[in-house]
């Protein structure tokens, strides 16, 4: 689960093209969302177009979603408790690996077979070769100049040197290609439980002919999948943020 926190990924709104409204992310959370969805019968399919158009968040450092860090969660009913009861969700997510044993980045490395890293410069350069200074300067403040045994996990994969074109770390794609596939061989509605019976013969047809998210754009919301460019997949983003909201 550890690997799987991937809140980076969240930009800090949905634009949407038509009237140029932007949400913030605070204001498409519980009941708020809830309502921005509900005030234009197009507005679910404009808030989808804006997910899949503009690109998302890099899973980096220093890229954590400034509302996650002062977030208010929710009652049971829906509605959202008061600031008194807000939480740093980066830290929180720190705190829970933490408490539950999860291993060190290093020796999580060394369970993968992965070779650990040797310092903070070896961390931020692992592909390129090229260190990051300012990266290097953020880990030794947290953890020391000698702390790369230290370094939690979460923070180690979101430091680690990227592989060329691809968004995750090495360390957490190993963990994703591992469960990829055992949930594929173990998921029951994919194996034993495939079945006219469970799924009708129209539901196995759609399931049998599905090869991606584009498909099931074109079956349920047409008008956003011919927004998307032929032969491109539909996660690639096909347009760039306005400059007045790179540097939010």
């Amino acid at each position: 689960v550890a690997v799987y926190r991937l809140h980076p990924l969240l930009p800090d709104g949905l634009l949407i093209d038509e009237d140029g409204t932007f949400f913030s992310l605070t204001e498409l959370f519980a009941q708020k969302g809830q309502a921005v969805l509900r005030s234009a019968p197009e507005r679910p399919q404009q808030l989808l177009n804006s997910v899949l158009k503009y690109p998302c968040g890099s899973l980096e450092l220093h890229n954590y979603p400034a509302a996650l860090r002062q977030l208010n969660p929710t009652a049971l009913n829906g509605e959202p408790l008061p600031d008194s009861e807000q939480i740093d969700l980066a830290a929180l997510e720190l705190y829970r690996d933490r408490e539950r044993g999860i291993q060190r980045y290093n020796d999580f490395r060394r369970a993968l077979q992965l070779r650990p890293m040797k310092n903070f410069d070896d961390l931020t350069s692992y592909m390129n070769h090229v260190p990051n200074p300012d990266l290097v300067k953020s880990l030794v403040e947290a953890y020391g100049v000698n702390g790369i045994e230290d370094v939690d996990l979460l923070v180690g994969c979101l430091a680690e040197d990227k592989i060329t074109g691809f968004a995750i770390s090495e360390t957490s794609f190993t963990i994703f290609l591992l469960m990829a596939s055992r949930r594929l061989e173990t998921d029951p509605f994919l194996n034993e439980k495939f079945t006219d019976e469970v799924y009708s013969s129209t539901g196995k047809a759609w399931v049998t002919k599905t090869l991606g998210l584009r498909d099931v754009l074109e079956r349920h919301y047409p008008k956003v999948a011919k927004n998307i460019p032929p032969g491109q997949s539909a996660f690639t983003p096909y347009g760039k943020w306005p400059s007045k909201y790179t540097d939010m």
